[in-house]
């Protein structure tokens, strides 16, 4: 069963009133929000399933567009024009991904997030390998529980046999939520100092000396993301809130009215 939507307004309606398995996403949609905007949007108000597979689809390659693709985690990412078999390609690549959680995500769905956890667990006694995904869920979950000395641990523990970004994000995360924020500062800054491209990783830290009273440099950092990407309303929001504070009037001003836009 295929659902069309002709712009973004649409879209967002038809993902408050169904549920999705797969969200092929333009984009360029004309006046109103963009497919990136969408995909944001659709994150931070839980439109879309645990296992939902989004792609977006384009035949643009700006940074703005590439990093603000990157900032929000589509599963693909789709240059036009593009053949029936290379669509058919990128869906099984990411329906595969996707069925790694097959029964986590249900659990997920149910909000049944020690069993999830508990799931996660045993598919990596069964096979330790190839289990990303997996390894991302679970220490998630154990985030969103509340087990933040469990999920430094597991953090910690991964980091040890390899240095991989998102472990790093992740365990900065938790050193910020548990009130570390010198140790969340040093992991934000060591991602970096291997990729300043990385916007997550910017915002965290802006976040972080924020947290430390450091608010001329958090609204330098966020400044700094929003050169990278600057097409999300709640990065623009925050970046308002703190200029504002500073006294920096202009930069608030056009922070919240492309914000409002």
């Amino acid at each position: 069963k295929i659902t069309m939507a002709k712009n973004g307004e649409e879209a967002i309606e038809l993902l408050e009133k169904q549920c999705f398995d797969i969200v092929l996403c333009d984009y360029k949609l004309g006046d109103g929000k963009d497919g990136q905007q969408i995909l944001e949007e659709a994150r931070h108000r839980d439109l879309l399933k645990y296992n939902a597979i989004f792609i977006m689809i384009t035949a643009e390659n700006t940074s703005a567009m590439v990093m603000g693709a990157i900032d929000f985690l589509p599963d693909d990412y789709i240059s036009k024009p593009f053949t029936p078999s290379q669509l058919q390609k990128r869906l099984e690549k990411a329906s595969r991904k996707k069925a790694q959680l097959d029964n986590i995500a249900t659990a997920i769905g149910d909000k049944n997030y020690s069993k999830a956890i508990t799931l996660c667990e045993q598919r990596l006694q069964e096979n330790p390998t190839g289990q990303t995904e997996v390894l991302r869920t679970k220490g998630e979950l154990l985030k969103k529980l509340g087990r933040l000395n469990d999920a430094e641990n597991f953090y910690t523990l991964l980091l040890e046999e390899r240095n991989i970004p998102w472990v790093r994000q992740s365990l900065g995360q938790v050193y910020f939520q548990k009130g570390n924020y010198s140790e969340a500062e040093t992991q934000f800054k060591l991602l970096l100092k291997e990729n300043p491209a990385n916007v997550n990783a910017l915002d965290w830290l802006a976040s972080t000396l924020e947290k430390q009273g450091e608010l001329e440099d958090s609204q330098n950092i966020l400044q700094q993301a929003i050169r990278r990407s600057p097409k999300s309303p709640v990065r623009q929001r925050k970046l308002g809130a703190i200029a504002l504070i500073n006294g920096a009037y202009d930069v608030a001003e056009k922070a919240y009215e492309y914000a409002i836009n």
